[in-house]
């Protein structure tokens, strides 16, 4: 990754095949997709995690249990991803939608923080209109943890 601007983001499954993928691409992003890489969902979290890793992509997610199997966290700061969990109980129009709200405040998180850590995107609200991103977890806080 040279820079925020010039990052892939990598789509999680979870978030889907073409609305919330096809709606950044279609903002000018850089998007790859999981189903495009990995045929089937039997591939592990950590599997994915670590090619996307390998490559200096941001992954986005919406799986905030990643956060909590040992197994799964380990694997982002391991392979050293910066990952960006989208928050809220909506269709991935809205997420989206949301997401492309809080791309300068994503672009600044990335280019102000080393990865590996996991942060959350937080859809607009009527008190945040801009939405919010905030740190989850560092490679610090999960050190400390070791």
């Amino acid at each position: 990754m040279n820079g925020p601007r010039d990052c892939v983001f990598f789509i999680d499954r979870d978030l889907g095949r073409r609305i919330f993928p096809d709606i950044l691409r279609s903002a000018g992003l850089r998007v790859e997709i999981h189903d495009d890489h990995f045929k089937d969902d039997t591939t592990s979290d950590p599997e994915w995690l670590h090619f996307v890793g390998q490559r200096g992509w941001v992954a986005v997610t919406r799986n905030k249990s990643i956060r909590y199997t040992e197994i799964e966290r380990d694997a982002v700061m391991l392979a050293k991803v910066p990952l960006l969990v989208v928050r809220g109980r909506r269709d991935h129009r809205t997420l989206a939608e949301g997401f492309l709200v809080n791309l300068p405040k994503i672009y600044r998180f990335l280019e102000n923080n080393s990865p590996p850590y996991i942060a959350n995107v937080y859809l607009p609200t009527e008190s945040q209109p801009s939405g919010r991103v905030k740190m989850w977890l560092s490679s610090e806080e999960w050190q400390q943890r070791l």
